[in-house]
C-alpha cells in the first residue's frame, strides 16, 4: 500500500473506522505499521524510502496507538524495528543498529519480550551494515537470546556478520554452538565455509561433513569448494559448471550472485 497510497490515505482509514463507530484495535494499527516496514524494505541508498513511510512515521503509529489506549504487541514492535533498520540504513545512517537496539529496549519497557524474528532482524542488520561496531552490537544481541530461541537463520546471519569483519574464530564458536542445538543446513555450512575460507583444508573438511549430513550442494557451495581446491577454471571456452556461474575478468568462474 505504501508504494501506491499516501500516508494520509492509509492512516485515514483508521479515522474512517472511528466515524463508522468502529474503534481501531491492535490488529488495525499493526496493518499500518506493517505498511511502514514493507515499504522501507525496498529502500536502498540509491532508492531512498519515501519520506512518508520512514522511521518517524513508525514512531507516529506507536504514539497514536498509546494515545488511544491500544497496547502494542510483539508484531507491532517487530514491524517498527524493521522500519527503523531499513529506513535508517537506506539513508546512510551508520547508527541504524544502535537505534534498532533502542527499539528492543522499548519493547521490554512495555513488558514485551522480543522474539526470534526481532532478534534475528537486528543481527542481520548488523551483518548488512558490516562495521566492527555494528557486528559487536549484533553479537551482544545474539547473546541476549535464550539458546533455545535461536533458529538456523539466527546462527547463519551471526556467522555472516563475523565473516564480514574477519572474526573467524568467533564465527567458528557460533557454528559449534549451532551444532549443539540444531542440525545445520546447506546455508549454515556455506556461511561458516565463507568465514573460514582462508583455511582451505578446513573448508573441504566442512564440505565432507555437510555431505555426510545429507545436505545438498548449491551454487554458492560449489563455488566455495572450487576456490578451496584452487580451481580457477579453463582459460577461454564455454562454461561447464552450471547456469549459476559466469566467467570473471581473469578467465575463471564466479557465482552470478557475486557483485562485480
Amino acid at each position: 500500500a505504501g508504494q501506491v497510497y499516501s500516508w494520509d490515505e492509509v492512516f485515514g482509514v483508521l479515522e474512517l473506522m472511528k466515524e463508522k463507530g468502529l474503534e481501531p484495535d491492535v490488529y488495525s494499527y499493526n496493518c499500518v505499521m506493517n505498511v511502514c516496514a514493507k515499504t522501507t524494505r525496498t529502500a536502498t541508498t540509491r532508492r531512498p524510502v519515501h519520506l512518508e513511510w520512514g522511521w518517524d512515521r513508525g514512531l507516529e503509529v506507536l504514539a497514536h496507538m498509546k494515545d488511544n489506549g491500544v497496547q502494542p504487541d510483539v508484531v507491532t514492535y517487530t514491524a517498527l524495528l524493521d522500519t527503523c533498520l531499513n529506513s535508517l540504513r537506506a539513508a546512510g545512517d551508520d547508527e541504524s543498529v544502535r537505534h534498532g537496539r533502542s527499539v528492543l529496549d522499548m519493547m521490554r519497557e512495555d513488558g514485551i519480550e522480543p522474539n526470534t524474528v526481532s532478534y534475528t532482524s537486528l543481527i542481520n542488520a548488523a551483518k548488512l551494515q558490516g562495521s566492527p561496531r555494528a557486528v559487536q552490537l549484533g553479537y551482544e544481541t545474539f547473546l541476549e537470546m535464550r539458546p533455545e530461541t535461536r533458529n538456523l537463520r539466527t546462527y547463519t546471519v551471526m556467522i555472516g556478520a563475523f565473516a564480514r569483519v574477519g572474526r573467524a574464530e568467533d564465527a567458528w564458536a557460533v557454528f559449534c554452538d549451532a551444532k549443539k542445538m540444531l542440525a545445520p543446513d546447506t546455508i549454515l555450512y556455506s556461511a561458516i565455509m565463507g568465514a573460514v575460507a582462508s583455511d582451505r583444508k578446513l573448508v573441504l573438511q566442512l564440505h565432507d561433513e555437510m555431505k555426510e549430513a545429507g545436505c545438498v550442494d548449491d551454487d554458492v557451495v560449489l563455488w566455495q569448494i572450487k576456490q578451496a581446491k584452487g580451481y580457477t577454471g579453463p582459460r577461454g571456452g564455454a562454461s561447464r559448471i552450471g547456469d549459476g556461474f559466469r566467467t570473471n575478468p581473469t578467465g575463471g568462474y564466479e557465482p552470478k550472485w557475486k557483485r562485480s
